[in-house]
């Protein structure tokens, strides 16, 4: 929402299992094209800012929540990136 704050109302609601069920966006198209991994510059507690150029010669600044909850207290937390390509 823009706020620079991580709460409740950064979550969207999305059908799983026949339930709306709120929950945190985990993804995001880019806005300077393709772009190599991140450079993640700490901002603080409960803050970090992933920073990188991409293939239209643009910058992207992205401020996320590196514990993943609006409380900075996550039992669940991202393990790994994998990529998905189709033939």
């Amino acid at each position: 929402n823009g706020d620079q704050n991580f709460s409740l109302s950064d979550q969207v609601s999305v059908m799983i299992g026949g339930v709306l069920t709120p929950v945190y966006v985990s993804g995001r198209q880019s806005q300077v094209g393709i772009t190599p991994t991140p450079t993640v510059i700490s901002g603080g507690v409960g803050r970090e800012f992933k920073v990188t150029s991409g293939s239209t010669g643009g910058r992207e600044s992205i401020l996320e929540n590196p514990n993943g909850s609006s409380t900075g207290v996550s039992s669940v937390t991202r393990r790994m990136w994998r990529e998905i390509l189709s033939n």
